[in-house]
């Protein structure tokens, strides 16, 4: 079943490739979405996909 998940990452989070790691593994399981930064230096992210493959994705589990 498809589902979509908002998430905001909080932390540090700038500056270490964390966007383009989320990209990586949105493509590895066929999520769609978006990824961004926001004004107060987190990362939100919008993910739609087949339930396992984002829950495996948002728990950072993307060996799964």
């Amino acid at each position: 079943m498809k589902i979509n998940k908002l998430i905001t990452i909080e932390g540090r989070v700038q500056h270490v490739g964390f966007r383009y790691s989320a990209c990586l593994a949105a493509q590895r399981f066929r999520i769609s979405g978006t990824v961004s930064n926001t004004y107060d230096g987190n990362v939100y992210i919008e993910a739609e996909g087949e339930e396992d493959d984002v829950g495996a994705v948002s728990r950072g589990n993307a060996e799964e």
